[in-house]
Protein backbone atom coordinates (compact mmCIF):
# COMPACT_ATOMS: atom_id res chain seq x y z
CA UNK A 1 0.00 0.00 0.00
CA UNK A 2 0.99 3.61 -0.82
CA UNK A 3 1.79 6.42 1.85
CA UNK A 4 -0.12 9.34 0.96
CA UNK A 5 1.69 12.77 1.91
CA UNK A 6 -0.46 15.85 2.90
CA UNK A 7 0.03 19.53 4.56
CA UNK A 8 -1.38 20.90 7.00
CA UNK A 9 -3.61 23.21 4.27
CA UNK A 10 -4.97 19.40 3.35
CA UNK A 11 -5.46 18.24 7.26
CA UNK A 12 -7.40 21.70 8.17
CA UNK A 13 -9.61 21.08 5.37
CA UNK A 14 -10.40 17.54 5.94
CA UNK A 15 -10.58 18.45 10.18
CA UNK A 16 -13.17 20.88 8.72
CA UNK A 17 -15.23 18.32 6.84
CA UNK A 18 -15.20 15.50 9.15
CA UNK A 19 -14.07 13.23 6.98
CA UNK A 20 -13.70 10.19 8.86
CA UNK A 21 -9.33 9.51 9.56
CA UNK A 22 -7.26 8.42 12.52
CA UNK A 23 -5.10 11.03 14.13
CA UNK A 24 -1.74 9.77 15.48
CA UNK A 25 0.88 12.25 17.36
CA UNK A 26 4.37 10.39 17.34
CA UNK A 27 5.78 13.10 19.56
CA UNK A 28 7.06 12.78 23.58
CA UNK A 29 4.28 13.02 26.08
CA UNK A 30 5.14 15.95 27.27
CA UNK A 31 4.62 17.31 23.66
CA UNK A 32 1.55 16.29 23.47
CA UNK A 33 0.46 17.60 26.27
CA UNK A 34 1.80 20.88 25.30
CA UNK A 35 -0.73 21.19 22.41
CA UNK A 36 -2.15 18.46 19.71
CA UNK A 37 -4.51 18.24 17.29
CA UNK A 38 -8.02 18.03 18.04
CA UNK A 39 -8.78 14.10 18.39
CA UNK A 40 -5.09 12.76 18.17
CA UNK A 41 -3.88 10.13 19.88
CA UNK A 42 -0.52 9.76 21.16
CA UNK A 43 1.52 6.98 20.31
CA UNK A 44 5.82 7.96 20.87
CA UNK A 45 7.14 6.99 17.67
CA UNK A 46 10.02 4.87 19.89
CA UNK A 47 6.73 3.05 20.76
CA UNK A 48 4.91 2.65 17.13
CA UNK A 49 6.42 -0.89 15.97
CA UNK A 50 4.64 -2.42 19.43
CA UNK A 51 1.46 -0.92 19.30
CA UNK A 52 1.15 -0.97 15.04
CA UNK A 53 -1.46 -3.61 15.54
CA UNK A 54 -3.73 -1.59 17.68
CA UNK A 55 -4.05 0.72 14.31
CA UNK A 56 -5.16 -1.95 11.69
CA UNK A 57 -8.39 -1.16 10.34
CA UNK A 58 -9.59 0.21 6.86
CA UNK A 59 -9.71 3.57 8.96
CA UNK A 60 -7.27 6.01 7.21
CA UNK A 61 -4.57 7.01 10.05
CA UNK A 62 -2.77 9.92 9.39
CA UNK A 63 0.64 9.99 11.89
CA UNK A 64 2.09 13.60 12.40
CA UNK A 65 5.41 14.54 14.20
CA UNK A 66 7.12 17.75 14.80
CA UNK A 67 9.40 18.18 11.28
CA UNK A 68 7.74 15.29 9.20
CA UNK A 69 10.50 12.89 9.44
CA UNK A 70 9.03 10.21 11.87
CA UNK A 71 5.47 10.57 10.92
CA UNK A 72 7.12 9.33 7.24
CA UNK A 73 8.49 6.41 9.03
CA UNK A 74 5.50 5.35 10.70
CA UNK A 75 3.37 5.60 7.68
CA UNK A 76 5.35 3.76 5.24
CA UNK A 77 5.40 1.26 8.23
CA UNK A 78 1.40 0.48 8.29
CA UNK A 79 1.19 0.83 4.38
CA UNK A 80 2.99 -1.83 4.66
CA UNK A 81 0.80 -4.15 6.91
CA UNK A 82 -1.95 -3.18 4.70
CA UNK A 83 -3.42 0.32 6.82
CA UNK A 84 -4.18 3.37 4.40
CA UNK A 85 -1.55 5.44 5.89
CA UNK A 86 -0.51 9.34 5.42
CA UNK A 87 1.87 11.78 6.82
CA UNK A 88 1.74 15.44 7.97
CA UNK A 89 4.69 16.81 5.39
CA UNK A 90 7.07 19.41 7.84
CA UNK A 91 4.98 18.59 10.57
CA UNK A 92 3.18 20.45 12.99
CA UNK A 93 5.57 22.49 14.87
CA UNK A 94 4.71 25.75 13.09
CA UNK A 95 0.92 25.25 12.99
CA UNK A 96 -1.03 27.64 14.84
CA UNK A 97 -4.21 26.02 13.18
CA UNK A 98 -8.04 26.20 15.28
CA UNK A 99 -7.39 22.46 15.34
CA UNK A 100 -4.80 22.80 18.00
CA UNK A 101 -5.70 22.10 21.61
CA UNK A 102 -3.26 23.29 24.54
CA UNK A 103 -3.43 22.38 27.82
Amino acid sequence: MKVGIISLKELEYRLDSGAPMRLIDLRKPEEYDAGHLEGAANIPFDQIRERIAELEGDTATVFYCSRGGNSLLAARMAAGRGIPAYSVANGIIYYRGRHMVRN
